[in-house]
C-alpha cells in the first residue's frame, strides 16, 4: 500500500495530473462501471474500454517516465480504443438485427392471432346453417 501513501514531492510528472491515489480510485471506478456494463449488456467493447482506462495507470509507475514509453503507451491506447470502437459497431449492428427480428416475430404473431380470430368467426357463422340460409 505504499502507492497510496506516497506524498507528492518535487516536480510533478506532466503525464500524471492526478496523484497515484486519485488515479487508482478513478481506475477502480471505471473498471467497476464497465464490468457492470459487460455483465448487463455483453459486448467486448466494454472490456476493451475498461482496459484502456486501466492502462492509463501505467503513467503512475516507473515504466512510463520517459517520452518514448509514453508514446508507446499512447499507441497501445489508440489500438485498444480503436478495437473497442470496431467491436462496438459490430455489437450495435447485431443488436439492431436482433430487435428487427423480434419486431418481425411480434408482428407475425399478431397476424397469426388475427387469422385465428377470423377463422373462428367464419367457423361459427358457417356452423349455424339455418340462420345463414335466411340471411341471404
Amino acid at each position: 500500500m505504499t502507492i497510496l501513501d506516497e506524498a507528492v514531492t518535487g516536480l510533478q510528472n506532466i503525464y500524471t495530473p492526478f496523484t497515484p491515489k486519485q488515479h487508482l480510485v478513478f481506475c477502480l471506478f471505471g473498471t467497476a462501471i464497465y464490468l457492470i456494463q459487460y455483465y448487463r449488456r455483453g459486448g467486448w467493447h466494454n472490456l476493451l474500454i475498461m482496459l484502456g482506462i486501466d492502462l492509463t495507470y501505467l503513467t503512475q509507475t516507473s515504466l512510463c517516465n520517459t517520452s518514448k514509453t509514453i508514446w508507446i503507451l499512447g499507441v497501445a491506447e489508440l489500438i485498444v480504443l480503436g478495437a473497442a470502437f470496431f467491436f462496438s459497431l459490430r455489437f450495435n449492428k447485431q443488436q439492431k438485427a436482433l430487435k428487427a427480428a423480434e419486431k418481425a416475430a411480434a408482428a407475425g404473431d399478431g397476424d397469426e392471432e388475427r387469422r385465428e380470430t377470423i377463422t373462428k368467426e367464419a367457423a361459427e357463422k358457417d356452423a349455424d346453417i339455418v340462420d345463414n340460409a335466411f340471411e341471404e
